[in-house]
């Protein structure tokens, strides 16, 4: 993933034993890492829905040209999760290296 042209990734809603959140976990994995964290300065929250919930898990990506993306993880796989957020991640690298 490109976490360079992210400002702010946040995962909220997620239920660790919920089918449904596995998508979300993963990518929490994925980004929870030092060297994302640390070498991008990209500000990372999650909140952790009680056991018996219900409510999907929802990410939102805020991006560092004020866009913000949105998208609810439970009918999606982590690779189509990440493909959706690196497109416009993309997008902003391309633009980037046109200014250059």
């Amino acid at each position: 993933m490109i976490f360079g042209f992210i400002n702010k990734l946040s995962i909220m809603n997620l239920n660790p034993f919920s089918k449904t959140s596995r998508s979300a976990r993963l990518l929490l994995a994925l980004a929870n890492k030092d060297s994302a964290r640390t070498n991008y300065g990209m500000f990372l929250t999650s909140s952790i829905a009680p056991k018996g919930s219900n409510v999907n898990p929802t990410v939102e990506v805020l991006y560092k040209d004020g866009k913000k993306l949105s998208i609810d993880s439970s009918k999606i796989n982590v690779d189509r999760l990440s493909d959706m957020i690196d497109s416009y991640s993309r997008t902003l690298k391309f633009k980037d290296m046109i200014q250059k």
